[in-house]
C-alpha cells in the first residue's frame, strides 16, 4: 500500500505534463518571436550575409509554427493547409527581400571628361563627354609657349566653359594656333609646348595633359597619372632652358603615352 501510494506521488499526472507542454509551447513561441525581431533589425542594419541568413530562418520559423498550429487537424487538411500558407510565407519573405534590395543605395555613375588635340598642322583642343550622364560646367584650357620665341610668357591661354554637355556628345574642335590672337605670334616650324586641363564640378576627377607640337608639322600629347598634374608656373620659370632641350625635359613620358595629333573625324 505505501509503495503504491509513493508511485502516485512521484508520477506526473496529466494535468501537469499538459502545463509542462504549455510552457514549453509559451517559450518556444517567445523565443521564435524574438528570433524574428532580431532578424527584422540585422536585416536593416546588418551585412548582406547576416540578412541572407536571418531570411532563411525566418522563413523556418514561419513554417515550423505553421506546421504546429495546423497539427490538430486531419492530414489530409493540415497539409492542404500546410501547402499554401508555406507558399504564403516563402511570397511574403520574397517580397520583403525585394523591398530591402529596393532601398539599397544604387552606385551612380558620374561624369567623365576628356580632352584630345587635333590638326596636326594647326592644333586645336576637342572636349568629349565619355559617360552616359549630362555634364555641366564643363572647363578646359589650353596654354602654350612657343620655344622658338623671344616671348617670356605664354601664347595667350584658351580657357573656355562648356554650360552642358550630353551623354557621348563633344565639343567640335576649337581653334588655336590658327586663332586671331595666336596665329601672328607662331610660325611654320615653331616648336610649341603645352599644358591642357578639364574638368567640371562632379567629374570623377580633373585631367590634365602634356602637349608637344611643331606647328605646321604635327605632335603629340599625353594624359598626366593622376596626382603628377603639370605646374604652369613651374614651367613658365624653366622655359629657358627647356628652349635649349625640350626632349629631355619631357624624357619622362613614355612613348607609349603619346597619343600623335591628327584629324579629328
Amino acid at each position: 500500500m505505501t509503495k503504491l501510494k509513493q508511485s502516485r506521488i512521484n508520477k506526473p499526472t496529466t494535468k501537469t505534463k499538459n502545463k509542462n507542454k504549455k510552457r514549453l509551447y509559451s517559450i518556444d513561441k517567445l523565443i521564435s518571436v524574438l528570433v524574428i525581431i532580431g532578424a527584422v533589425f540585422v536585416s536593416a542594419f546588418g551585412s548582406d550575409e547576416f540578412h541572407i541568413a536571418m531570411v532563411s530562418t525566418v522563413f523556418l520559423i514561419i513554417c515550423v509554427n505553421l506546421f504546429d498550429i495546423f497539427r490538430h487537424l486531419s492530414h489530409k487538411t493540415r497539409w492542404i493547409w500546410f501547402t499554401f500558407l508555406v507558399i504564403g510565407a516563402f511570397v511574403a519573405c520574397v517580397i520583403w527581400e525585394l523591398n530591402w534590395q529596393s532601398k539599397i543605395p544604387q552606385p551612380v555613375e558620374r561624369p567623365d571628361i576628356s580632352l584630345r588635340i587635333v590638326g596636326p598642322k594647326s592644333i586645336a583642343i576637342v572636349v568629349i563627354n565619355e559617360s552616359d550622364v549630362l555634364i555641366r560646367d564643363a572647363r578646359y584650357s589650353l596654354s602654350v609657349w612657343n620655344l622658338d620665341s623671344d616671348r617670356a610668357a605664354s601664347l595667350p591661354i584658351l580657357d573656355r566653359t562648356a554650360d552642358w554637355m550630353r551623354p557621348d556628345d563633344y565639343i567640335l574642335p576649337e581653334e588655336f594656333a590658327s586663332s586671331p590672337q595666336i596665329a601672328p605670334l607662331i610660325k611654320y616650324g615653331d616648336r610649341l609646348l603645352g599644358i591642357a586641363d578639364v574638368s567640371c564640378p562632379d567629374c570623377i576627377r580633373t585631367k590634365s595633359y602634356w602637349v608637344y607640337a611643331i606647328h605646321g608639322q604635327g605632335g603629340w600629347f599625353a594624359e598626366s597619372p593622376v596626382g603628377k598634374y603639370p605646374n604652369p608656373s613651374m614651367v613658365a620659370r624653366l622655359i629657358p632652358q627647356i628652349r635649349e632641350n625640350p626632349k629631355n625635359f619631357l624624357r619622362d613620358i613614355p612613348q607609349s603615352a603619346r597619343v600623335p595629333i591628327t584629324y579629328y573625324p
